[in-house]
């Protein structure tokens, strides 16, 4: 959930595509850049009224006390009040996922790869 006149809300409104990426930290070799996972995807913007978004944030503890928090403030009168849904493209990209730290000084180029998900959207 967020709001309309937020940053996000507005960058969704002039470029719907997205990205997110997921760093996955060594426990060990703390110091190493960490292994990413890049999800690509595209957003959109729903009304607060739309029941699956609803729906889902009432799955969980944090998202019942986040609908409960946006719920207040329309009583006070915000109308911006809007959620995000991202539909992930199927292909994801990845960067030293699954190489050890010390192989990455070798063969850091090789280390990128990309995985096709069945199921999902493809690339648009």
């Amino acid at each position: 959930m967020t709001r309309r006149h937020l940053k996000k809300a507005r960058n969704i409104a002039q470029n719907p595509r997205v990205t997110l990426v997921v760093p996955l930290p060594r426990r060990l070799f703390w110091f190493v850049p960490p292994a990413t996972i890049q999800l690509r995807g595209r957003a959109e913007i729903l009304d607060w009224t739309d029941a699956e978004g609803t729906d889902v944030f009432r799955r969980f503890w944090i998202g019942r006390r986040i609908l409960a928090a946006y719920e207040q403030s329309r009583r006070r009168r915000e109308t911006r009040v809007c959620f995000v849904r991202i539909t992930l493209d199927s292909v994801v990209h990845t960067c030293a996922l699954g190489y050890r730290a010390w192989e990455l000084a070798r063969r850091m180029e090789s280390a990128a790869a990309t995985v096709h998900l069945p199921g999902l959207s493809s690339a648009r």
